[in-house]
């Protein structure tokens, strides 16, 4: 036992009196270094990581290969290094696992005409150090027209065709037909009657997978469905508009607002006869429910939606509408179409009386309505654009009362209470003004509005010109003008999306313009101040890689992906 306490007591003593003279010498320049790893194709941060993009082949099977990229310190060739790549795939209910070892690439296979997704962790070691770097990432085919402008157009109904213009990183693929350059041996005519088109993508949370959507409405009152990255039809024929055995819905136009990646996002389409469809984030249209009294008529000209309703103008009985949007609408993407919704339009009882005779709405025709959605949308006002039989044209902001328009999206609970609809009080006040310098064949395709900017802001086309034009002084700005002989017909922000993850597409304006029976399509983007986006490089197509050219342009329709860009 002293043995054992004099040894611990010495060597105690032996450290206590041992001086750190702190002289190492580690010569760390002298070990190699990798730096600056990169991958061709470059990688992007995507919804499951850092993710490589190979563009889908559509009618062969292909290889394509991903390669590695990078400098080291104290070598220039690969020789010290080894590559051990880790790839899974999952094949039906299997996942499979393969390692490989390469020096600097990795080869992978995809199937032609369908989706491949490879998850891959890359182990690179240097023999000269022992020392080893892990990276993870993703590699998904690029589907075909993914996150691209698809173009309406033709010159006589029955011949009309879809095409599209795809931005890729190896330059710009424009199609006059995308139907026949996906399936060249089909003779089918899809869109042969198509009179306008719609977009929607969002989260699917019953199959836990994006989902992206593109309608063609007909001129017949029918409406087919896509998926934009391929063309495959989608679901079943009255899916997007519900079966008329006697009244076909004509579509007239599309007004959207709210956010996908909360499900707060809304639409409604305008018929030509003045029907009203109402959806909630599918593209699956309804009917409401009717109208309060029941046996009260509406044609309506201009909608849009608020935080809490939708808000119309009916031509008919010159007043203004509101339906409720906290309704029964579907969470199964796959069955929407058995939904029953229970709200009932009603009168919004707006009483024109302070505007005097002139300025009142009666007598006028609605052209357009939009109103801010961005910022503070459950208290945001709706906005109406009237024009008179002189060519005179008016705005209108309705302010909500206690019942009107404002109040939480699909969360308030109906009656006195919090949300007051009873009919005999009036759900909004208004103000209206006359607007200057305006041109008098305005109409609804020749203008628009993104919640991006000012609700001082809307934008209009003039002849072969794109105006930004301020309602509250009436400035205007011409930020686009077409080459000589062209007119615009119709003009899109690239989405109505205001979610997080469609970054700044909703500031990107696209604009047919036609020449004769000769279309084309032009794109500028403009800053959140409204001015024109001097970094952002202005488009201009109007004929494909064969030499075919666009013939008039009747609609067109951005379609990216749900996650088109990390908010990060």
């Amino acid at each position: 036992m002293k043995k054992t306490i004099s040894l611990i007591l010495l060597a105690t003593l032996a450290t206590s009196c041992y001086k750190d003279l702190g002289n190492y010498d580690y010569d760390f320049d002298s070990l190699n270094e990798i730096r600056e790893v990169e991958f061709s194709p470059k990688t992007f941060i995507g919804a499951q990581g850092e993710t490589v993009e190979l563009q889908q082949p559509l009618s062969e099977d292909a290889t394509r290969r991903i390669e590695v990229n990078l400098s080291q310190t104290k070598f220039s060739d690969l020789d010290n290094l080894d590559f051990t790549w880790f790839v899974s795939r999952t094949e039906g209910k299997e996942t499979i696992t393969d390692t490989l070892h390469t020096k600097g690439y990795l080869d992978v296979f995809l199937a032609a005409g369908k989706p491949s997704q490879y998850k891959v962790r890359l182990k690179i070691y240097d023999k000269s150090t022992t020392i080893a770097k892990y990276f993870a990432l993703v590699v998904n085919t690029r589907p075909v027209f993914k996150n691209s402008l698809f173009v309406l157009h033709g010159n006589t109904m029955g011949t009309i065709k879809l095409g599209n213009i795809e931005e890729l990183p190896t330059g710009t693929n424009v199609t006059t037909d995308a139907f026949k350059y996906i399936y060249p041996n089909d003779n089918k005519e899809p869109f042969g009657n198509a009179i306008g088109l719609g977009y929607s993508a969002y989260y699917n949370m019953m199959s836990r997978k994006e989902s992206h959507n593109l309608c063609a409405f007909k001129v017949d009152g029918t409406a087919d469905i896509y998926d934009p990255f391929g063309l495959t039809p989608k679901f079943h024929p009255n899916y997007v508009l519900p079966p008329e055995s006697e009244d076909p819905f004509i579509f007239s136009r599309m007004i959207a607002t709210g956010e996908a990646s909360q499900l707060r996002d809304y639409k409604c389409i305008l018929s030509r006869d003045g029907r009203i469809y109402v959806a909630k984030t599918y593209l699956c249209f309804y009917q409401p429910a009717g109208i309060t009294p029941p046996d009260d008529t509406y044609k309506v000209t201009a909608a849009t939606i608020t935080g809490s309703h939708f808000v119309m103008w009916d031509a008919q009985k010159e007043r203004f509408l509101m339906l409720r949007k906290d309704d029964a609408f579907p969470y199964d993407e796959k069955n929407a179409r058995n939904a029953q919704l229970s709200n009932q339009i009603i009168n919004a009882r707006v009483d024109f009386t302070s505007l005097g005779q002139s300025l009142s709405p009666r007598g006028k025709k609605a052209l357009y309505a939009y109103n801010g959605y961005r910022d503070n949308y459950d208290e945001a006002h709706p906005f109406f654009i009237f024009k008179d039989d002189s060519n005179n044209f008016f705005i209108y902001e309705l302010t909500p009362t206690n019942g009107g328009g404002s109040g939480k999206d699909d969360k308030g609970d109906k009656g006195k209470d919090n949300n007051d609809t009873s009919e005999d009080k009036p759900q909004f006040t208004i103000t209206g003004k006359r607007l200057q310098h305006l041109p008098e064949d305005l109409s609804p395709s020749t203008l628009a509005y993104n919640s991006w900017f000012s609700t001082n802001y809307i934008f209009y086309a003039k002849g072969g010109s794109v105006f930004r034009y301020n309602t509250s002084n009436g400035d205007t700005e011409e930020i686009y003008v077409a080459p000589e002989g062209y007119k615009v017909s119709v003009m899109k922000f690239r989405t109505e999306d205001s979610g997080l993850f469609v970054a700044d597409l909703g500031r990107i304006l696209s604009i047919g313009i036609n020449k004769g029976d000769e279309g084309a399509v032009a794109e500028i983007k403009l800053t959140t101040a409204a001015d024109v986006d001097q970094a952002f490089t202005p488009r201009f197509y109007n004929k494909a890689e064969d030499g075919s050219k666009f013939g008039t342009i009747r609609d067109l329709q951005f379609a990216h992906i749900y996650f088109y860009k990390s908010p990060n």
